[in-house]
């Protein structure tokens, strides 16, 4: 089992959602949405490789849906990196995948 690593895109990520949510409402909404969000990246940790591969979008990068969003992740020798973690509405092509 291989530690996860978060980039800083995605914590980028992460507090928008969470400011969002919790604006949009509340908090109650957002702990809820932060513990499947989670339970994915443990499934990730655990139970890797999890989700479908993207290599479309950038090489040796999977997702995982957690809807409405999805977290991109690659591995890598070390650990498990997340990528981004974005609405799953959004324009995948435009997003930018930065490596670890």
């Amino acid at each position: 089992m291989k530690p996860i690593r978060i980039v800083a895109a995605a914590e980028g990520d992460l507090k928008e959602i969470r400011d969002w949510s919790i604006e949009r409402w509340g908090v109650s909404h957002w702990l809820k949405r932060a513990s499947a969000i989670q339970v994915a990246l443990d499934r990730i940790r655990d139970d890797h490789p999890v989700g479908q591969l993207r290599d479309d979008l950038s090489a040796g990068m999977r997702a995982v849906i957690v809807k409405p969003h999805i977290i991109f992740y690659r591995e890598e020798t070390d650990y498990l990196v997340v990528l981004r973690v974005v609405d799953g509405r959004r324009d995948l092509f435009s997003l930018e995948f930065f490596p670890p």
